[in-house]
C-alpha cells in the first residue's frame, strides 16, 4: 500500500513538474491583453527564453505568476484572471486540488508576469491576428475588383426531362474531379479557360501537388462533348457521387457576378493570423473552399 502511495505522488509530481516551461510578458503588454477585463478566449501572447513572441493557447491547466514589489510570488489560474478598476482577480492555482479561493491585489503593486505553461497547451509563433483580418478583406476586396470586371464563360449542366434535379455549374478557376471519355481523369483541377465548345483545364491542383504526390502538372484541352462525368465528395466526406454527362444539357452562358460567389478568396487562419489561399471546388453539397499545403489538400472550415 505504502509502496503504492508514493508512486501515485511520485506520478502528480511528475504530471506537475516535468512539463513546465515557462514564458515571459511584461507587466505592461499583459495588463493590455486584459483590457476588456479579461483575456481573449483562449489564447495569450508572451515570450520564449530566446525573447520570440508566441502565441500560447491556455486551457485550466495553465499557471499565470505574479511577482510583486515585495518579491513575494502568487501563482493563480491563468483562464480566471479578471481586471477591474486597478484590481487584478484571479483563482489561487493547487497543484493537488481545485481550489475557489480568488486572489486579488492591485497593479501598482505587481512587478511583473510569468506563465506557466504545461503538458496540453499549444504554442505557436506570432501572428498579429487582428491584422491579418484587415488585410484579408484588402485583398479579397482588390481580387473581386480584379475578378468582377473579366469577361468569362461558364457551363451549365441542366438535366434532361427533369427540371428537379440540380444544375451544375463548370466555371472558371474552380476545382473539378472530372473524367473524360478517354478515361483520363484530374484530381482537384483548375479549370484555366472556357469557350463556347472547348475547356482547358489542370490535371491537378497545381505543381506542388503534382510533385509530392509523383506525377506531372499538366493542362488539358477538351472539347465539352468529350467531358463524360463528374465525380463529386458525397456529403461527410466517405466516397464519391458519379455524375454523368449523358443525362444533362450542357449550355454555355456568361458568368453571372450578381448571383455567383468568387471562386477564389482569402482567409486568416483562425489560429495563427496566417493568410491562405482557398479556391471553390464543386462537391454533392455545392462548393467548397479547399487550399493546398505540401501535396495535401485542406477544406475552409468557414463557409
Amino acid at each position: 500500500m505504502k509502496q503504492k502511495a508514493l508512486f501515485t505522488v511520485f506520478l502528480l509530481l511528475s504530471l506537475s513538474c516535468f512539463g513546465i516551461k515557462k514564458y515571459t510578458i511584461p507587466k505592461d503588454e499583459f495588463l493590455q491583453q486584459l483590457s476588456t477585463g479579461s483575456l481573449p478566449p483562449g489564447r495569450v501572447y508572451c515570450y520564449k527564453a530566446d525573447g520570440s513572441k508566441v502565441w500560447l493557447f491556455y486551457n485550466k491547466s495553465s499557471v499565470l505568476g505574479i511577482k510583486l514589489k515585495d518579491n513575494t510570488k502568487r501563482d493563480v489560474e491563468l483562464h480566471t484572471v479578471t481586471l477591474k478598476n486597478g484590481t487584478l482577480a484571479a483563482t489561487v492555482f493547487n497543484v493537488w486540488w481545485w481550489s475557489n479561493k480568488v486572489y486579488t491585489v492591485n497593479i501598482d503593486d505587481i512587478q511583473s508576469f510569468y506563465i506557466e505553461r504545461r503538458t496540453t497547451e499549444s504554442v505557436m509563433s506570432y501572428v498579429d491576428i487582428d491584422n491579418s483580418r484587415h488585410l484579408v478583406r484588402l485583398k479579397n476586396d482588390s481580387l473581386k475588383n480584379i475578378y468582377a470586371n473579366r469577361d468569362e464563360l461558364m457551363i451549365s449542366w441542366v438535366a434532361k426531362g427533369n427540371s428537379s434535379k440540380d444544375t451544375f455549374r463548370i466555371r472558371e478557376n474552380v476545382c473539378y474531379h472530372m473524367d473524360f471519355k478517354d478515361k483520363r481523369q484530374t484530381t482537384y483541377g483548375i479549370v484555366q479557360k472556357i469557350t463556347k465548345d472547348s475547356i482547358y483545364i489542370s490535371n491537378v491542383y497545381n505543381q506542388e501537388w503534382a510533385t509530392v504526390n509523383k506525377t506531372t502538372y499538366e493542362i488539358w484541352g477538351y472539347a465539352i462533348r468529350d467531358i463524360m462525368q463528374l465525380r463529386l465528395l458525397k456529403s461527410g466526406g466517405y466516397g464519391y457521387k458519379a455524375v454523368n454527362a449523358d443525362d444533362y444539357e450542357m449550355l454555355v452562358t456568361k458568368t453571372d457576378w450578381n448571383s455567383l460567389r468568387f471562386p477564389y478568396w482569402y482567409a486568416a487562419n483562425p489560429t495563427t493570423g496566417e493568410l491562405e489561399f482557398y479556391q471553390a471546388w464543386l462537391t454533392a453539397r455545392g462548393f467548397l473552399g479547399i487550399r493546398e499545403e505540401k501535396g495535401k489538400m485542406y477544406w475552409y472550415e468557414g463557409m
